[in-house]
């Protein structure tokens, strides 16, 4: 329980759902959880809609790093106080979050031990006995046979956790909450793979689309044009890929209007057309990325362009101007 920590206040225990009442709850949390976009939001709805489910004194989630996930507490019913306690000296005192480690299967402190060894335990003495809660339960967070986090669940009754369907409830609980979690994570994953990707489209100079064909494949075209297809990786996930077509046989001529350019901005919109990015300019022309980037401004405001595609572009449709003979080089340095 390390990173995020908050809590809020709960309810105090209460009687056990029947049947009916459990089998619309669970419908209500596979619903919400479903239905979250974030990991935070996930988690609200599931404390939310469980601690009608399961009314004991402290409901709680837990999620560890790794797999996309960053280390997440949160619990009702106790303070911040109370998990910071628990995740300072408690988690390792903690017979029943052992247990569950161990089998990947719910446990609870009344079926490991007797009521007295457990008073007497570190645990409850180090960090339950302010809220006299003389059982606890926890489930795991599965995914993919792995455990991701744990259910936690405690009260003040001794015989709370005696319910029969208890412990294969909340097993159940940390199954669907594991595929909700790792639902969450693709989603955001692919979020942040789509804004990588248009990213990277904005920055380059020639044109992109997803294909099939494979490296180095000619493609020929109803024109008579002949396209070279080349692919890449951009930034630093292995699974974007990019397939640029370049023209085979196009001269090596880069053409743009440069009587309202400077030298230096002539060779800057060269070094952009052939699809440099600021740091290679800058490591090139021994010049800072912060200088780069002025040039660029006013390379774009000159030309009338705001994005490097559209420089790119300016460039091709513009004046004459050999670009090898700025950039030839670049490869050699």
């Amino acid at each position: 329980m390390a990173a995020h920590l908050s809590a809020a206040s709960g309810r105090g225990a209460g009687t056990m759902p029947g049947d009916e009442q459990v089998g619309r709850a669970v419908s209500r949390i596979v619903g919400a959880v479903a239905q979250a976009r974030s990991i935070d939001e996930l988690i609200t709805l599931y404390l939310d809609e469980v601690r009608h489910l399961v009314p004991s004194q402290l409901v709680g989630v837990e999620l560890y790093r790794g797999a996309g996930l960053a280390p997440t507490s949160r619990a009702l019913g106790v303070s911040d106080g109370f998990l910071e306690r628990y995740d300072e000296v408690g988690r390792y005192a903690d017979p029943v979050l052992a247990a569950v480690l161990r089998s990947a299967e719910p446990q609870s402190s009344s079926e490991l031990m007797a009521l007295d060894s457990w008073l007497q335990g570190d645990l409850y003495r180090d960090v339950l006995a302010p809220y006299q809660l003389r059982s606890s339960m926890q489930a795991p967070i599965l995914s993919g046979g792995r455990i991701i986090g744990t259910l936690s669940f405690a009260d003040g009754d001794p015989a709370f956790f005696s319910w029969p369907h208890l412990r294969p409830l909340a097993g159940a609980l940390g199954a669907v909450l594991g595929l909700a979690v790792m639902s969450v994570v693709q989603q955001d994953t692919l979020r942040r793979q789509r804004d990588q990707l248009l990213d990277t489209l904005m920055d380059m100079s020639r044109a992109v689309v997803a294909v099939g064909s494979h490296e180095g494949e000619i493609v020929a075209l109803d024109d008579g044009t002949t396209i070279a297809v080349r692919t890449c990786t951009p930034g630093a996930d292995p699974a974007l890929i990019l397939t640029v077509l370049d023209e085979v046989g196009a001269p090596d001529v880069v053409e743009f209007d440069h009587s309202a350019l400077s030298r230096r901005e002539r060779e800057i919109a060269a070094f952009v057309s052939h699809g440099m990015q600021n740091q290679q300019i800058a490591d090139h022309l021994v010049i800072s990325v912060h200088t780069v980037k002025q040039h660029l401004k006013s390379i774009h405001r000159k030309l009338g362009v705001t994005t490097r595609v559209e420089l790119a572009r300016a460039v091709l449709l513009g004046g004459t101007q050999p670009a090898m003979a700025v950039a030839g080089d670049v490869g050699g340095r």
